[in-house]
């Protein structure tokens, strides 16, 4: 039909980190979109909020934003900056 995919809409991710004893870190996002570049990587800026998490995270909170690259090959990266507070 002639159109072209030019990006992904991310609406909501379940994300969390988890540390080495075991405690998580949970996560929620602002949807945000990627698009596709000139070598074929999605790419595109986020926004993520902590909220709570188990152990000495159950209280955490604080945000990151980030800029995403996907390769779509099973590679992903995030370069983030942010803070944290738990």
């Amino acid at each position: 039909n002639g159109s072209n995919v030019v990006g992904l809409h991310i609406e909501n991710q379940c994300a969390y980190f988890k540390a080495p004893n075991g405690d998580e870190l949970y996560l929620s996002n602002d949807p945000y979109d990627l698009y596709f570049n000139s070598t074929g990587y999605a790419t595109g800026n986020c926004n993520f909020y902590f909220v709570g998490g188990t152990g000495k995270y159950k209280n955490a909170t604080g945000s990151f934003t980030g800029y995403v690259e996907n390769n779509l090959q099973g590679t992903f990266t995030v370069d983030i900056k942010g803070s944290l507070k738990y």
